[in-house]
């Protein structure tokens, strides 16, 4: 079992000012504990993260914020292959509300057997591949 960490869930996890900051804090608690298996987060997004953090909070902060994830023990990166990005393209053909980023997650999931994403996006719940945790 495992679950894969959404830009939505890391924004709100690391920016205090967020109005989901609690939850997400509540809910990296839970995580950390094993409660959904291991901890993932991808090449695609660690960029769309980075890129909101520099855009929202600074560069500064956008640093910081990346350096801990990446010095994270917990947390496992994925880096998107050729057939997940062809996968991720058939994906977003599909699903025109998700962007293209959150059609690369569904591919990964697949790919990996990962069925869970922590995130407040709503748009996840259209599909049928993937369960939203927006609470734990």
């Amino acid at each position: 079992m495992a679950i894969i960490l959404d830009t939505s869930f890391l924004f709100s996890l690391f920016n205090k000012e967020d109005i989901y900051n609690e939850k997400a804090s509540k809910m990296m608690l839970t995580l950390k504990e094993g409660r959904f298996g291991k901890l993932f987060i991808t090449d695609y997004i660690f960029d769309e993260f980075i890129t909101l953090a520099l855009k929202r909070a600074g560069a500064d902060l956008a640093i910081e914020w990346g350096q801990s994830l990446l010095d994270s023990q917990k947390i496992e990166f994925l880096t998107t292959d050729n057939s997940e990005f062809k996968m991720a393209w058939e994906f977003f053909k599909q699903y025109k509300e998700l962007s293209f980023t959150d059609c690369t997650l569904l591919a990964i999931s697949k790919h990996f057997g990962i069925g869970n994403i922590a995130s407040f996006d709503s748009d996840f719940d259209k599909t049928k591949s993937i369960k939203r945790i927006a609470e734990a």
